[in-house]
């Protein structure tokens, strides 16, 4: 009796330790639709360069409630929601491997080139229950360069997010964590197109 009661305590024990030993690999799918595009425009083709320590960027956390570690691929999630926006709103985008200038036999036809960098990220979340509210705090710095090597612009944005987490089983743990992410990036690549459709198209 004293041995199965003892498999009773230590079993949900065993589970929550079982639960905590995996990395939570925080899933995000940032995506603006077309309605929130909008009229917005870039009448020439811009580049874009994002340098590896933009696109590989992993943040790495911790979450008390899931006694878990977390692992945000955040820079795969920005590359590609910067390079299909900018895809939709500009007349064509190139990925260049390197910052203007640019010789002339590099024949680059580019309005500016844009970078993008990682200037902060901060989450939050609910200690104990799973439909408690998930926050997300981003900053990107970006500059815009026209082909000569000039900035053009050079700013910092900042974006912040909430979301709350469901008890909907179809709703992982790596999508509860990366529901506000996926609102701080669209906000803030919305507020850099913004800018770049503001920038006087320099003459190629």
């Amino acid at each position: 009796m004293k041995h199965s009661m003892r498999l009773v305590i230590l079993a949900p024990l065993m589970a929550i330790c079982l639960a905590g030993c995996g990395t939570i690999q925080v899933s995000m799918s940032p995506m603006i639709s077309n309605a929130e595009i909008g009229d917005r425009s870039i009448p020439a083709k811009v580049g874009l360069f994002m340098d590896s320590e933009f696109t590989n960027l992993h943040w790495h956390g911790f979450s008390d409630a899931e006694l878990a570690p977390l692992d945000y691929d955040l820079g795969a999630a920005s590359s590609d929601l910067l390079r299909d926006t900018l895809t939709r709103v500009a007349i064509g985008v190139e990925l260049v491997d390197k910052r203007p200038p640019y010789a002339p036999n590099e024949q680059h036809e580019l309005a500016f080139v844009v970078e993008p960098h990682f200037v902060g990220f901060a989450e939050g979340n609910s200690m104990w229950i799973r439909n408690g509210n998930f926050t997300a705090h981003i900053e990107y710095q970006v500059i815009v360069y026209d082909k000569r090597g000039n900035v053009l612009q050079d700013r910092v944005y900042k974006a912040d997010a909430e979301q709350r987490g469901t008890m909907d089983p179809r709703q992982t743990l790596g999508s509860r964590y990366g529901a506000p992410v996926d609102l701080a990036l669209e906000k803030i690549v919305l507020m850099i197109v913004d800018d770049l459709v503001g920038i006087k198209i320099p003459e190629l």
